[in-house]
């Protein structure tokens, strides 16, 4: 499973948590107290058409007593340096993961800060890629974890040829997720 990136600055804003192993039952206990009667993931990136995806949950799906959460994933960056069979992380290296991270909680928090806006509850999931799961496979996985309802995803319109070379992450959530998907287009 991927690395659930720790609160931070994130708890004042939403609802992070830190270990899904430990946190999803209280969540789910806590949730169901509240009567929330869905939990929608709304996956997101930083570019305008996701932005969209979640206008478009804001005005079209949400409903009283949803709980959305919003999943961004940091992509994996193998940025070691191997030395025989050492491997080692350049300290330059760490610093760009950092600066990756701050840049997603601060990308979290702007559509936190959406939803919040339109009296939604919302929790945050800011989620580490790993070497051995795709983007895709981590938001399907999260999707799972979580028991939610649906997942929602921006799909960013790539021609066929652009989905054979780069992938779709909007495609491989349509045929392998779990959930009902709902693609914004």
């Amino acid at each position: 499973m991927a690395t659930v990136v720790p609160k931070g600055a994130l708890r004042g804003a939403c609802g992070m948590r830190t270990d899904r192993r430990i946190g999803l039952a209280a969540a789910r206990s806590v949730q169901a107290a509240a009567g929330a009667e869905r939990r929608i993931v709304v996956a997101v990136d930083d570019t305008d058409v996701s932005e969209r995806a979640c206008d478009f949950a804001i005005r079209n799906i949400a409903k009283t007593g949803d709980v959305f959460h919003v999943l961004h994933v940091i992509p994996f960056q193998d940025t070691r340096t191997y030395y025989g069979t050492i491997s080692y992380l350049p300290p330059v290296a760490e610093e760009m993961r950092k600066e990756l991270r701050k840049a997603a909680e601060n990308l979290l928090l702007r559509y936190a800060d959406k939803f919040k806006t339109a009296g939604l509850s919302c929790e945050c999931d800011l989620v580490e890629e790993n070497s051995w799961e795709t983007i895709a496979e981590v938001i399907c996985n999260t999707t799972e974890a979580l028991d939610a309802t649906c997942l929602l995803i921006a799909s960013h319109g790539k021609n066929p040829v652009q989905e054979l070379l780069l992938g779709s992450v909007s495609n491989y959530c349509t045929h392998h997720c779990k959930k009902p998907v709902l693609i914004i287009h």
